[in-house]
């Protein structure tokens, strides 16, 4: 039985752009966070990467990846979750600038956008999930509400991985010493310039990404296959420039009408075996 001292204050607070925040909880330690440091229950017992496990039969793969970008689907998870064990150990609160994703270290700092409105903000990782087939990361309810998504559920989101604040977390963690302070000040991007400046050669929209490849004869294999789950027509090659002046050539299909499209060609793809992920380009 988990011994949980629950205290509802009802708060009601229009912010800045608009949204109104309802139910702050304050909770006393639960068993979670016994015998725990304030800096354990915020960051975990130990600096995370893993080894690949495996959810519901399909695998993940973490890593340290400090030129992580990727685009999809955020959602977000709050009450059902508050206060309990985090994936190395720490205490999940779900009214703190904190994060889940499925492979990035634990913790790792992140730059989330909303790609709707262009909020964007700085969060930790420290969490394992979401598992949904869509979504690439999964937003305490403090983040999603600033980040303008508690109303929708979910929104088109770039997470970037902060490579210089990701590693004095890992110093920190290594060495037990106090936690970095982070920014969790909102932006607002321009996300049409954004999309603007990528330099990529193709139209925007919503995609389906199948892999990406060093070697464009991978790529076109990988290409021949999704063409034959339908989709033939928007299948297509991108080579993609990098900054580092090497070229990388990504599988994808689209753009695609919607996000129920998109939603529908993604699982159809994950059903065969094919590690696909929806972007919004």
């Amino acid at each position: 039985m988990r011994f949980i001292s629950l205290i509802f204050v009802l708060l009601v607070m229009t912010g800045c752009g608009g949204n109104v925040i309802v139910g702050s909880i304050v909770q006393s330690p639960s068993i979670a966070g016994i015998g725990k440091t304030q800096f354990e229950m915020d960051n975990g017992t130990h600096y995370k990467i893993g080894n690949k496990y495996f959810i519901d039969g399909k695998a993940y793969y973490p890593r340290e990846d400090y030129n992580y970008v990727e685009e999809g689907i955020a959602s977000w998870y709050g009450p059902n979750f508050h206060a309990k064990p985090t994936a190395n150990g720490g205490v999940f609160d779900m009214n703190k600038f904190t994060a889940a994703h499925r492979i990035l270290p634990l913790p790792s700092v992140v730059r989330v956008t909303n790609l709707k409105n262009g909020r964007s903000m700085i969060v930790k990782v420290n969490d394992r999930g979401p598992y949904a087939k869509d979504r690439i990361i999964d937003l305490s309810r403090a983040t999603a509400n600033r980040l303008g998504i508690i109303k929708e559920g979910t929104a088109f989101v770039r997470v970037e991985v902060l490579k210089d604040e990701s590693i004095k977390f890992k110093q920190a963690m290594v060495t037990k010493n106090s936690e970095p302070k982070l920014d969790h000040s909102l932006r607002y991007v321009d996300v049409a310039e954004m999309k603007k400046n990528k330099g990529n050669n193709f139209a925007s929209g919503i995609y389906i990404q199948a892999g990406v490849f060093a070697n464009y004869n991978n790529a076109l294999n990988l290409a021949n296959r999704v063409k034959s789950f339908g989709d033939k027509g928007k299948t297509k090659l991108h080579k993609i420039n990098k900054i580092d002046g090497t070229t990388i050539y990504a599988v994808r299909i689209g753009p695609l009408q919607n996000s129920n499209k998109a939603r529908q060609t993604l699982n159809n793809l994950l059903e065969n075996n094919i590690e696909a992920l929806i972007k919004l380009l």
